[in-house]
C-alpha cells in the first residue's frame, strides 16, 4: 500500500465527538484539516500550527 493509500485509509478509522447525541449523520461530509495528510511527515508543531491558522 503506498502512502497515499494509507492516509486515506485513515479516514474510514476516525471517530468524532459531538456535544450532544446524532440523530443522523449526512451521507457525505468534508473534513477540513491543517495536519498533512499525504504520506508527508510534519512534526507535530508544525501540524498543529497549520491546524489553527484554519480557525
Amino acid at each position: 500500500m503506498d502512502p497515499t493509500d494509507a492516509a486515506r485509509a485513515w479516514y474510514f478509522d476516525v471517530r468524532f465527538r459531538a456535544e450532544s447525541p446524532v440523530a443522523e449523520w449526512p451521507a457525505e461530509f468534508v473534513i477540513v484539516t491543517g495536519y498533512a495528510t499525504t504520506g508527508e511527515e510534519w512534526p507535530e508543531e508544525r501540524n498543529a500550527e497549520a491546524d489553527e491558522r484554519l480557525e
